[in-house]
C-alpha cells in the first residue's frame, strides 16, 4: 500500500478560500515552525510585566475615577469614601506582588535560559542593582512589599483639597498618604538605607508619586532586556517577515 505523503505549502485565507502561494520543503516548514515557536515564547515571557503595567494602569485609573466622582459631588459626605483607602491599598498591593513575581521569574528564566555568565543575565543583575541603589522608591516599595506580606496594610489615609488654577478654576486634588511612624514601628527589617530614609521623611508622605516613579525604573529595566533578547531574535524575526511579505497581493 502507498504510503500518503505530507505536502507543505504558503497559502492565504480569505475564509473560506485558501490561495496557495507556493510548496514548501520540509525543512522549510520545520524552520519556520522553529522560528515561529521561538518568538512565541519571547512574547510569552513578557507576560508577566504586561501584569505589572496592567495593575499600574488599573491603580491610576482609580484614583482618576474617585477624584472624578469627587468633581462631580463636592459637597458629598466623605463617609462615601471610606472604603477608598483599602481600595486603593488592595490595587498597590497587586502591583507589588506581581513586581516581585516579574523580577524573580525574570531573575530564574534568565540565568536558565542563558547561564549567569551571559550578557543577559548580567545586564538584569546590573540594571536591577543600579535601580535599587540609586533610587529610593525602588527600594522603599520593595520594602513594603515585605512589610505587607508580614504585617498587613500601612496605616494611612487620602485627602480630597481643592485649590485655584490661574483661570480662577477650582482644581480638586486627591492624595494617598502613608504613616510613617506606623511603617517604622510595626515593622524592623527595613534595613538601611532605607530605615534611616523613611526615618526622615514627613510624618505622612505621599505614596503614588514613589509608584509611579518604580513603574517607569521597572519599563526602563524590561525596555533594556527585550532589546538585549529580541537582538539574538534578528533572524527569525527576519526571515518570517520575508514569508508574510511573499503573501501579499496574493489572496
Amino acid at each position: 500500500m502507498k504510503k500518503s505523503q505530507t505536502t507543505y505549502s504558503l497559502a492565504t485565507l480569505d475564509s473560506p478560500t485558501f490561495t496557495g502561494i507556493r510548496e514548501l520543503t520540509k525543512e522549510e516548514y520545520d524552520r519556520y515552525v522553529n522560528h515561529i515557536q521561538t518568538l512565541t515564547k519571547y512574547s510569552t515571557n513578557q507576560h508577566l510585566f504586561k501584569i505589572v503595567e496592567l495593575n499600574y494602569t488599573d491603580f491610576i485609573t482609580k484614583l482618576n475615577d474617585y477624584l472624578e466622582i469627587y468633581n462631580e459631588s463636592p459637597g458629598a459626605d466623605m463617609a462615601e469614601f471610606e472604603h477608598l483607602y483599602l481600595d486603593l491599598n488592595r490595587y498597590i498591593l497587586n502591583i507589588l506582588s506581581s513586581v516581585r513575581t516579574f523580577l524573580d521569574h525574570s531573575e530564574t528564566r534568565l540565568k536558565r535560559e542563558y547561564g549567569a555568565e551571559s550578557e543577559e543575565y548580567k545586564l538584569f543583575k546590573l540594571e536591577t542593582s543600579q535601580a535599587y541603589d540609586n533610587n529610593f522608591a525602588y527600594r522603599f516599595l520593595e520594602k513594603l512589599r515585605n512589610f505587607a506580606q508580614h504585617c498587613g496594610l500601612p496605616s494611612g489615609n487620602v485627602e480630597i483639597t481643592s485649590s485655584g488654577d490661574e483661570n480662577g478654576n477650582t482644581v480638586n486634588k486627591l492624595t494617598l498618604f502613608f504613616d510613617r511612624e506606623n511603617l517604622l514601628s510595626r515593622f524592623d527589617r527595613w534595613g538601611n538605607p532605607v530605615k534611616s530614609e523613611l526615618s526622615e521623611l514627613e510624618e505622612k508622605f505621599e505614596v503614588v508619586p514613589l509608584i509611579k516613579e518604580k513603574n517607569e525604573l521597572l519599563k526602563s529595566i524590561n525596555s533594556k532586556l527585550a532589546a538585549k533578547e529580541l537582538s539574538k531574535y534578528k533572524l527569525e524575526g527576519d526571515e518570517l517577515m520575508n514569508l508574510i511579505l511573499e503573501t501579499e497581493g496574493k489572496g
